[in-house]
């Protein structure tokens, strides 16, 4: 028992199950928080005929992304269903760029890449559980919940479905994951080179209230946002 024990415990590791060790307290308090905008959404489940037998795009913030944002136009609109990871937005916001979904699975609140939006009523979201509030309360036109065995509120029973495992890792893997399952006619990937950038992305917009800043011998990227008249990072 304690060697299968062992192998359960490093095959979560892998597999990045164990994320929930660090982030178990804040799933249930987005799903908490957030339970009364996920009742009035929709589910996975409604997504199926948005995806199904549909050339799916996916954009991510990867620099590359910069050498393609241009070539995205209203021909390419409407032989794709554009799907925007959601730290993407600033860019689609500088070049007029409408996706027909932003995807979010992270719980922490960086809502703030959606502040060059100021109308984002045609625009869905699709949102894992336990995303944080300050994504469901933008002026989506419909929020779609992705129930995962992460749920603890029962939305797999008040939509009536089976939870989707969706590949974690990354926002774009989760994506790919979902459209895959969905049964997309086809994928395509933009903007995936984040893994070889340093952790820089393609950003766009007002770039002089973002900076990259080194702190510990690490590169963050800081916003700096007006509060109460003041500053602050």
């Amino acid at each position: 028992e304690f060697i299968d024990y062992l192998v359960k415990i490093c095959s979560d590791v892998r597999s990045r199950r164990n994320t929930i060790i660090h982030f178990n307290a804040l799933w249930h308090e987005n799903q908490r928080a957030g339970l009364k905008h996920r009742l009035n959404g929709r589910s996975h489940k409604d997504l199926n005929p948005r995806f199904r037998d549909k050339n799916i795009l996916i954009i991510s913030p990867g620099p590359s992304l910069k050498h393609f944002i241009e070539q995205i136009s209203d021909v390419l609109n409407n032989k794709f269903t554009i799907v925007a990871v959601a730290q993407a937005m600033p860019a689609l916001a500088k070049y007029k760029v409408r996706p027909d979904f932003v995807i979010v699975v992270d719980p922490k609140d960086f809502s703030y890449v959606l502040d060059d939006w100021d109308d984002l009523t045609d625009v869905n979201l699709i949102a894992e559980e336990s995303v944080h509030l300050s994504f469901l309360s933008r002026n989506f036109k419909e929020t779609f919940t992705v129930v995962t065995r992460k749920d603890g509120m029962g939305l797999g029973l008040y939509f009536d479905l089976q939870p989707m495992d969706l590949e974690g890792g990354t926002v774009s893997l989760a994506a790919c994951s979902l459209a895959y399952q969905l049964k997309a006619k086809t994928i395509t990937l933009s903007g995936q080179d984040l893994s070889f950038s340093g952790a820089n992305y393609f950003v766009a917009g007002p770039l002089h209230e973002k900076k990259f800043v080194e702190r510990n011998n690490k590169v963050f990227l800081e916003t700096i946002k007006q509060v109460k008249g003041e500053n602050q990072a």
